[in-house]
């Protein structure tokens, strides 16, 4: 089981494209397959809502896009369905432009979505198959048809309102209900000039998540993402100290940060370390505005397993999940959370403080037996700590035989950087 922050989860939900289109369009015949029997969508919104006739077969689209509207967001769905599918953006000859399984990132949705940005005006064939198609197999699914829906949004470009060649921009979010709010921002990097934009928000929390996946989108066949070629750093700013500050690199792709109560504050978007000019430079970033739920450790007493909190879980068929969200003082500070488990339960966990933006060093990750004994250690290194069967877990999940109190201790080096000590912990025991 794939877990993630009760926070990320909210992001990519609405971050990805919903298939709610009143334009349904059904899946031309079988014997009318490829980009030259493409069905063409016009107007900014489209839906596919169908079945795949058979492993090898495939539904194709085209989506003009212009300089006003150089952005589509594409996604498919396989509910219920044996189908596993890849999308694939083609030119007008049918060649490979990019493409994304699902599962390509831990923070996604289980289906592939992606924005695709057009390196120049044209119109675009998009291509919806099985994986089994996609990688060759001969073998076929046990009940064909495959159900899949699929749906897309052309959107406009922001880079230009976005450059920040004036100074900061202003950005205006919407509201998205339930204490929450929303931005997007797109723009193109441009070498040593950092896009800077303001925004207020008071006793939040604020996260950006990139809509792109970090590094160069190719023509292979594991390529995934939205093409670009920008590798981006992204800072929030307030009161002149930095709240969190990353380079979406090395899967890193999800910032988070608590704004204190006063504004404005600063969102900076600039090349990161490793970033080399290329053709295609462009930033899509969702930033997400929430209610402040507050620490999962409002007293900070919580530093040993004899003085430990409660780690915060509530039942969800069959699991119980939760999450942490805490800060660390500089001062080599420890919180430890307590939780029973019982024999033959399973534990996986994302943990992440570098790896969301915060200045916290050594980010250590302990799991403590009822004597205060350390049962694992995991230390954040670039990437966050995720103990998962997943093909990018750091370590294995736990499986306990003996039940009863176990602890998770988090702690950091000590240092002098006080602000900016944010981590979060998703966690999850089932069996």
């Amino acid at each position: 089981m794939a877990i993630r922050s009760t926070m990320a989860v909210m992001a990519v939900a609405m971050a990805v494209a919903a298939c709610h289109s009143a334009d349904v369009i059904h899946r031309p015949s079988a014997d009318r397959e490829g980009c030259a029997w493409a069905i063409p969508f016009s107007g900014d919104d489209f839906t596919f809502d169908g079945a795949l006739p058979d492993l090898y077969g495939a539904v194709y689209f085209s989506v003009a896009l212009t300089p006003e509207r150089p952005w589509v967001r594409l996604e498919t769905n396989a509910v219920e369905s044996g189908a596993d599918p890849v999308i694939s953006v083609l030119d007008e000859t049918g060649g490979l432009l990019l493409a994304q399984v699902d599962d390509s990132f831990i923070v996604d949705s289980v289906h592939p979505g992606f924005h695709f940005h057009a390196p120049s005006p044209g119109t675009f064939c998009i291509k919806v198959e099985s994986w089994e198609a996609w990688i060759g197999s001969s073998v076929q699914p046990a009940d064909p048809p495959l159900n899949v829906s699929f749906c897309g949004q052309v959107m406009p470009t922001a880079a230009s309102a976005f450059d920040g060649a004036e100074g900061p921009v202003a950005l205006v979010p919407v509201d998205a209900g339930n204490g929450s709010s929303f931005i997007r921002v797109n723009g193109t990097l441009a070498a040593g000039e950092p896009d800077r934009f303001t925004f207020d928000g008071v006793e939040q929390l604020v996260e950006v998540v990139a809509d792109m996946a970090t590094g160069t989108g190719d023509a292979s066949r594991s390529a995934s993402g939205s093409g670009t070629t920008a590798t981006v750093r992204v800072r929030i700013d307030s009161g002149g100290a930095t709240l969190s500050d990353l380079s979406f690199e090395n899967g890193n792709r999800r910032l988070l940060a608590r704004l204190p109560g006063d504004g404005p504050h600063q969102l900076v978007v600039e090349e990161a370390p490793s970033h080399v000019v290329g053709t295609n430079d462009f930033y899509s970033l969702a930033v997400f505005l929430v209610d402040d739920p507050g620490l999962s450790e409002p007293v900070d007493d919580n530093d040993s397993p004899a003085t430990a909190g409660l780690l915060p879980l509530r039942e969800d068929d069959g699991y119980r999940t939760g999450t942490l969200l805490g800060e660390l003082s500089p001062d080599g500070d420890v919180d430890v959370f307590r939780f029973e488990a019982d024999p033959g339960d399973t534990l996986e966990l994302l943990c992440a403080a570098g790896a969301i933006g915060s200045s916290i060093d050594g980010f250590a990750v302990r799991l403590l037996n009822a004597a205060g004994d350390v049962a694992r250690e995991d230390v954040e290194n670039e990437r966050a700590v995720y103990w998962s069967l997943s093909a990018d877990a750091t370590l294995s999940p736990v499986w306990f035989t003996d039940g009863g109190s176990w602890h998770l201790s988090l702690s950091g080096s000590p240092d002098d950087r006080a602000t900016g000590r944010l981590y979060s912990c998703s966690v999850a025991l089932y069996r």
